[in-house]
């Protein structure tokens, strides 16, 4: 049976976006190339938190809201009740999130993380979660099919099928899939799925690199974030055949983020870089980066031995902010991609955003793919 609507993508935003449509009583079919979780999303690091844009704080909070109420409904996954607050902190307290949280000085900075031995001008504690990625998204999954969805892993798209300028189906491995309307939750890989309609996506892919420890002997207060540094690779040039040809793909950008698990195990990031590919060369770079400012500022972490490290490539868009929404000109093709970093905390709320306009046709128009058309020809 030809579903109402085929969902490219099982990571958090695509099952969301599945869950929410099936929920609304779309016939739905999902189908992922490799395994749920198998990029960004099961590869975070694995905190539901800010800062969030202005246009991102509605859908951030109704994305909480959504985690907690299917773990306690389902028990499949893991995320703390209580807000467990991330330290964001800034040596001359410069790039700090504002209207989110509560203020620090220096001396109540150092009250809120005693291990932490880099002096800091200021500091913001925001809202934050723990939360487990690869549950999250299979505890989706689930729901989506609880009400219907079909959901189809091993199963890569090759390409859109273009009935005369409306999208009809995707051609898969497994055969012609055909539905009314198709979603693309499909990252980074995005643009390359809608080239061949003659839409040139403004996405681009963002390497990052995690490291993770075993058990440590101590225990931080709290996650730390040395602030939000994602616009810059949002904001910078895109890589050009002629970077390419020089070597000129600069150093990854570097800011110190951790997390402390269950098991006592430390989860250090980040790193940002641009990627042209599925290779991970910049990881001789980026993962000694990560462990240097990571010593820098809780110096007792050298000594704790090195349990794996997890790379994936991130979707940026162009100005930061996620594409929502069907692109101009193409009927039947829906956006619902460049999360960054956020995806595992904007996720819920963006399924449910793009899902609604799917069933009922209202789509915010900061989200919109066409503020980047306009922007682009103004």
């Amino acid at each position: 049976m030809q579903p109402d609507v085929l969902v490219v993508g099982g990571g958090i935003i695509g099952t969301t976006t599945a869950a929410y449509l099936a929920r609304g009583g779309a016939s739905v079919t999902l189908v992922e190339r490799a395994e749920l979780a198998s990029g960004p999303s099961g590869r975070s690091l694995g905190l539901v938190s800010g800062p969030h844009p202005p246009e991102l704080r509605s859908i951030a909070e109704r994305s909480l809201q959504a985690y907690l109420g299917l773990a306690r409904e389902t028990g499949a996954f893991t995320i703390d009740a209580n807000d467990v607050g991330c330290l964001c902190i800034s040596p001359d307290g410069r790039g700090l999130p504002r209207g989110e949280g509560e203020a620090l000085d220096g001396d109540q900075v150092v009250e809120a993380e005693p291990l932490l031995a880099l002096r800091c001008a200021a500091g913001v504690v925001i809202p934050a979660r723990h939360v487990d990625p690869g549950g999250a998204v299979s505890a989706w999954a689930e729901e989506a099919r609880r009400h219907g969805a079909r959901i189809r892993v091993a199963c890569p798209v090759r390409s859109l099928l273009d009935d005369g300028g409306r999208v009809a189906g995707a051609a898969t491995d497994e055969g012609a899939i055909f539905a009314g309307c198709v979603v693309l939750a499909t990252g980074w890989e995005t643009p390359r799925l809608a080239a061949g309609l003659g839409i040139d996506v403004p996405v681009r892919g963002v390497r990052g690199w995690i490291v993770t420890t075993r058990p440590a002997p101590f225990r931080l207060r709290r996650p730390i974030n040395e602030v939000d540094f994602s616009a810059g690779v949002v904001a910078g040039p895109l890589l050009t055949l002629g970077d390419i040809a020089e070597g000129n793909v600069g150093t990854p950008i570097i800011a110190a983020q951790m997390r402390q698990d269950a098991a006592g195990r430390l989860v250090l990031g980040a790193s940002l870089a641009p990627a042209i590919g599925d290779g991970d060369d910049d990881g001789a770079h980026a993962v000694p980066s990560i462990c240097r400012r990571a010593i820098e500022l809780i110096p007792p972490i050298a000594e704790v031995p090195i349990a794996e490290t997890r790379t994936c490539v991130r979707p940026a868009s162009f100005d930061g902010l996620p594409l929502h929404g069907p692109v101009d000109g193409i009927d039947g093709l829906v956006l619902a991609c460049g999360h960054r970093s956020h995806g595992l905390t904007w996720g819920p709320g963006s399924g449910e955003a793009v899902a609604r306009g799917v069933l009922e046709g209202e789509w915010d128009p900061a989200l919109s793919p066409a503020r980047l058309e306009q922007k682009a020809s103004a």
